[in-house]
Formats: structure tokens, sequence, C-alpha cells
């Protein structure tokens, strides 16, 4: 995988710190944890705008995410590549 853009890795780190993961917005603790499932958190509170669904698109081409919808209730959350990627820029 190449380095993900500024947009990619924002948006990424927005999963990993929002406060709908298991772990409350706490990135490190997530990271730690080693288990990419603990990232699932809800797709409406991080696609606000159409650049993050356009750029979320974009990792989910890279499969770097997963997204699921159940009606109004759709998930979001970084698969075990996206994962790592996030782990090697947070230096963990």
């Amino acid at each position: 995988m190449k380095k993900p853009t500024k947009l990619q890795f924002n948006l990424l780190s927005k999963i990993v710190e929002d406060d709908y993961t298991n772990f409350n917005g706490n990135a490190k603790a997530l990271l730690e944890s080693n288990d990419h499932n603990e990232s699932t958190t809800w797709a409406s509170s991080i696609l606000e705008t159409a650049q993050d669904k356009g750029t979320f698109t974009s990792l989910l081409n890279a499969n770097l995410v997963w997204h699921t919808s159940d009606g109004r209730d759709s998930r979001v959350g970084l698969t075990k590549t996206g994962f790592e990627v996030v782990k090697e820029f947070y230096g963990k």
C-alpha cells in the first residue's frame, strides 16, 4: 500500500479518534488493542461533507475501510490493512 494522502489519513484518524468507537475516541488505546474491529463507528459521525464521502470512497477502493448499511444505521471501520496503516503512521 502506498502512503495515504493527507485527506485519506485525516479521515482514517477521524475514524480511530471518533467518540463512538469502543474506546470513546482514545486512539492510543484502540491501536494498542490490536483489533481492527474496535474501530467500528457510525458513518454519520465521520462522513459530514461531500469531501469526506469522496475520500471515504477512495479508502474503500484501497481496501482500508469497510462500510455496512442497515437502513439509517450505517457503520464504518478500518479493515485489517487500514488498521496496520494507521498504526504505522501513529508510531505503534
